[in-house]
């Protein structure tokens, strides 16, 4: 099975977002979005109420998608980072095996299969913009 086809849903397991971005706009659209595919979404305006929730609900939180400023919880959650800053540092970015990077802007679609290929474990690169080689 292709990583982008792996299914969401394995027996009674559904994927928890924590999502934190600061611009309300498109935490709305990532929410709404996510959330029609079927995860659940745990959402942050910012690095603050991230931390707290992180505490709070580490053990439910399957994936973190936050920019890059946001330190790494617990060793149990992924991290899918983003940024407007399409040049980072791979050891800073990317650190093996739960962490990976998607430059902004990206789609839904786009967004969805980073988390997917991650909660897999087949993310080895960063994910490409569709249409990109």
């Amino acid at each position: 099975m292709s990583p982008d086809r792996v299914p969401l849903i394995l027996g009674s397991f559904r994927a928890t977002v924590l999502l934190v971005e600061q611009d309300p706009g498109v935490r709305r659209i990532a929410e709404r979005g996510l959330s029609e595919k079927g995860y659940r979404v745990l959402s942050a305006g910012d690095r603050a109420d991230a931390l707290k929730l992180l505490t709070i609900a580490q053990a439910e939180i399957d994936i973190v998608v936050s920019n890059i400023d946001l330190p790494r919880g617990g060793q149990t959650t992924h991290y899918l980072f983003t940024s407007a800053q399409r040049e980072c540092d791979p050891a800073t970015v990317r650190p093996p095996p739960r962490t990976a990077f998607l430059a902004k802007p990206w789609t839904i679609a786009e967004l969805e299969n980073g988390i997917r290929q991650l909660l897999a474990g087949s993310m080895d690169t960063a994910p490409t913009p569709e249409g990109s080689p």
